[in-house]
């Protein structure tokens, strides 16, 4: 795999990951007054797991300059994402 292609496919599974974290953090949903998500910590863990996987994955595959530029990549992606307010998501279509 090239290593555009590796680092781009490495950072969306990231920061989808992340996105998820943020958007179940209860202390950042109560900061907004919006209703607790209901995550439970086995969900959490296996974000967790998901957001820091790729990294763990390129190592493996000895892809180290991917490796390097995601772990560049992540901390601007989470910031990026803290910076976006939490919405309440309805179940009405």
């Amino acid at each position: 795999m090239t290593l555009l292609l590796s680092v781009t496919i490495s950072s969306i599974v990231t920061a989808t990951a992340l996105g998820l974290l943020l958007w179940r953090d209860p202390k950042r949903r109560r900061a907004h007054r919006l209703p607790r998500a209901g995550s439970t910590r086995r969900q959490t863990q296996l974000l967790w797991l998901g957001a820091i996987a790729p990294g763990v994955i390129l190592m493996i595959q000895g892809e180290g300059a991917a490796f390097v530029l995601w772990a560049a990549i992540t901390p601007m992606l989470a910031w990026t994402l803290t910076l976006s307010a939490p919405t309440q998501r309805t179940g009405k279509a």
